[in-house]
């Protein structure tokens, strides 16, 4: 590491030590858990989580009044995010000790945005899991990275944070040809380890950069981590070939953490993050176990927010769970949100991520879906509470994006329809089809 990352990376354990090590404590724990699956201790302590968490929400969560702690998992209901926005005092623990909390929020990506609480505990284990898996793709508290996202007013970070987390936040809501060759003409100046972590759209934009005739100039890449959507698998090739470093896909969202990672080479099997959850894959017309190699809902638990608990929660994703080599349960596959391109009013081609970016502050919009009908003429389904009433705003929010000249059609809908997958499609282009 260089001089600067190096006292990055101290002073974030110094300070960390300065708390009573809570991070470390968890990191630890994390570390242990996910490389001892089948250990008998590892076994127990994760069962021990697990029946801790049953015990307090049974007790302290009014929406888990009627479920006993002895109960097994499989009898608590399943539940989503509609459910908990619909029930959202009574997911709340009354336990006073848990009443520090924190805001996450979650731009809509399944077309419902969202935004829960949690406790100082679940953001310590949050943290140890996102430092446990940066180093399984290479990166190194302190270590320069580069974040492509949405960058807004929602999720923008404080510019002392991002200095000294060593973030670059580079932004890709019109992530065009000039600036995709600004972005990696950054990554080149200097010869420095450096990471990399993208939603996996724009590194498609990066691909079709590279098809088109780009070259791409040495840039000491430790990995690539592609997040929050699936991850095509020509784009992965395309981007490792080209940037001579691993390109690992990473099963996370905003509202809980990070669930799965692949490894940097070899199987791309994703390796679950057992120490903070527990995982089901569910048919999709009833609330039974898919079969081993079948397709099915992701339903979570997550074992560490006690404020806020998150019982089998349908994630929205499909995936399907087999058995590696060692016979530790895995993902084989993670059918994510691939979202239609779509374009502004003058032809030009945005990110759909755009849409969902500024959605997120729309809490009274249960459900949405966004359809081109043409070149300017655009409709929004919502399904909302009874007190939405910022239409006029959403309504200046797209105009801002797509250009003033946009026709918007606002359509109030009981429900958005599922696709024969399961999973509802929110980002939907007729125009460019």
């Amino acid at each position: 590491m260089r001089p600067l990352e190096a006292i990055r990376h101290n002073a974030f354990w110094f300070i960390d030590f300065l708390k009573g090590s809570p991070v470390l404590k968890n990191y630890k724990d994390i570390k242990y858990l996910n490389q001892n699956y089948g250990d008998k201790r590892s076994i127990a302590l994760r069962e021990a989580y697990l029946k801790t968490l049953l015990k307090h929400v049974s007790s302290t969560v009014p929406y888990y009044k009627n479920y006993e702690a002895t109960n097994s998992l499989q009898e608590f209901p399943v539940v989503n995010k509609v459910v908990i926005k619909k029930n959202y005092d009574a997911f709340t623990s009354t336990d006073n000790q848990f009443k520090i909390k924190h805001k996450v929020a979650t731009s809509g990506s399944t077309g419902t945005p969202f935004k829960l609480y949690q406790d100082s505990q679940k953001r310590y284990r949050n943290v140890a899991d996102a430092i446990y898996f940066a180093e399984k793709a290479g990166v190194k508290i302190g270590m320069e990275v580069y974040f492509l996202r949405v960058w807004n007013e929602m999720n923008i970070k404080n510019p002392l944070l991002s200095w000294m987390q060593n973030v670059k936040m580079q932004d890709i809501s019109n992530f065009n040809t000039d600036e995709i060759s600004k972005f990696i003409n950054q990554l080149s100046k200097n010869n420095y380890k450096k990471g990399i972590w993208s939603y996996a759209s724009s590194l498609d934009n990066i691909a079709n950069y590279i098809k088109s005739g780009h070259t791409i100039p040495k840039c000491n890449l430790s990995s690539i981590v592609a997040c929050s959507e699936y991850l095509n698998l020509e784009t992965k090739k395309i981007i490792q070939d080209h940037f001579k470093t691993a390109v690992i896909s990473r099963y996370s969202n905003a509202e809980n953490g990070i669930f799965a990672q692949q490894k940097p080479y070899g199987s791309d099997d994703f390796y679950l993050n057992w120490a903070s959850y527990y995982f089901e894959i569910l048919k999709f017309d009833e609330d039974v176990p898919a079969a081993k190699g079948e397709l099915g809902r992701v339903v979570i638990t997550d074992l560490f927010n006690y404020y806020m608990p998150i019982i089998r929660y349908d994630t929205g994703d499909v995936a399907c769970q087999d058995f590696n080599e060692n016979q530790i349960p895995v993902f084989k596959s993670i059918e994510g949100r691939k979202l239609d391109l779509i374009y502004n009013t003058k032809g030009e081609l945005i990110s759909s991520l755009t849409i969902t970016g500024f959605m997120m502050k729309y809490i009274e919009v249960v459900q949405f879906q966004f359809i081109q009908e043409h070149q300017k003429k655009y409709t929004i389904k919502l399904n909302t509470t009874k007190s939405f009433n910022d239409e006029n705003s959403l309504i200046l929010d797209v105009k801002n994006v797509l250009g003033a000249d946009s026709i918007i059609k606002i359509e109030y809908v009981e429900e958005v329809p599922l696709l024969d997958s399961g999973k509802r499609k929110i980002i939907i282009n007729n125009y460019k089809a």
